[in-house]
C-alpha cells in the first residue's frame, strides 16, 4: 500500500468515527474554520481539497469565499481595502450561524478575522493606518460574540521566494505586483508572526501551517485530521453538557 493510499483510508476512518458520533449527537452550531496567511500558500487548494473529502463522508460544508478579487477599493495596500474584505466575510459568518435553519456541519471562512488583523498589523507597520484606527477596528473584529464561534483558524505560510515562483509558473508576466513582491511578503511574514504573538489569545485554536517544502498530500493530512479532531471535539463536549443537564 502506497503512502497515499494510506493517508486516505486513515482519514476515512477518522471520518466515520466523527459522523457516527454525529448521528447520535445533533451539532449545536457548525465549526467554524478559517484560512489565512501568505499568497500562494496554498490556501486555496487545501480549503477545495478539505470541502471535497468533508462532503464525500457525510458532511455538508459551507465556504464563505474571499471577497478581495471583487473589492470595489482599488489601492490594495489601503485600510480600506482590508475593512471591506473583512466585512464580508463577517456578513457570511453571522449570516449563517444566526439562521435557525442552518443545517452546516462545517463552515470555512476563505481568509477573516485573523487574516484581517495580519494585514492591519502590517499596514501600521509601514505607516499606511494609524495606530488610534487599527485599535478601535481590531476592538469590533474581536468582539467575544464573534471571535468565539472560530474554533480554528490555519494561518498558512510560505517563503517570499517560493510564493513568487507558483504565483508566475503560469503566468506570461515576470512583472512584480504592488503584493506580489519579495519586500512586502516579507514584511507580511512578520507581521503574522507578531499578530500570531499577540493575538493567539482571542481564538480557540490557531496552527501555523508551512507550506514551503510541504506538498499538497501532507498538507491536506494536516489540516484535515485537526478538522475531524475539532469536530469530534465539539460533539463529544456537547453530549457531555446534555448528560450533566440530565444529572441534575
Amino acid at each position: 500500500m502506497n503512502n497515499r493510499k494510506k493517508i486516505i483510508l486513515e482519514l476515512q476512518k477518522k471520518a466515520e468515527d466523527v459522523r457516527s458520533l454525529k448521528q447520535e449527537h445533533r451539532q449545536k452550531r457548525p465549526i467554524i474554520i478559517e484560512f489565512s496567511g501568505s499568497p500562494k500558500a496554498g490556501k486555496t487548494s487545501c480549503i477545495n481539497s478539505l470541502e471535497l473529502f468533508l462532503k464525500r463522508n457525510g458532511f455538508t460544508v459551507k465556504i464563505i469565499q474571499e471577497r478581495a478579487s471583487v473589492c470595489p477599493v482599488t489601492d490594495k495596500q489601503s485600510p480600506m481595502f482590508n475593512l471591506w474584505t473583512v466585512c464580508m466575510s463577517l456578513a457570511g459568518l453571522i449570516g449563517t450561524i444566526e439562521n435557525k435553519h442552518n443545517s452546516v456541519d462545517v463552515l470555512i471562512l476563505d481568509r477573516g478575522i485573523f487574516d484581517a488583523l495580519c494585514w492591519f498589523q502590517w499596514q501600521v507597520n509601514n505607516k499606511k493606518m494609524e495606530e488610534e484606527q487599527r485599535n478601535i477596528t481590531e476592538k469590533f473584529l474581536l468582539m467575544y460574540e464573534i471571535v468565539k464561534c472560530i474554533d480554528i483558524v490555519f494561518a498558512f505560510s510560505v517563503t517570499p521566494e517560493v510564493s513568487i515562483e507558483r504565483e508566475y509558473a503560469t503566468l506570461l508576466t515576470d512583472k512584480l505586483g504592488t503584493i506580489m513582491n519579495e519586500k512586502v511578503l516579507g514584511e507580511y511574514l512578520d507581521a503574522m508572526e507578531i499578530t500570531y504573538n499577540k493575538k493567539k489569545k482571542y481564538f480557540h485554536e490557531v496552527f501555523k501551517i508551512e507550506t514551503t517544502k510541504k506538498n499538497q498530500d501532507e498538507v491536506g493530512k494536516e489540516v484535515t485530521e485537526i478538522t475531524l479532531d475539532t469536530l469530534k471535539n465539539l460533539l463529544m463536549e456537547y453530549c457531555l453538557n446534555q448528560v450533566l443537564k440530565t444529572s441534575y
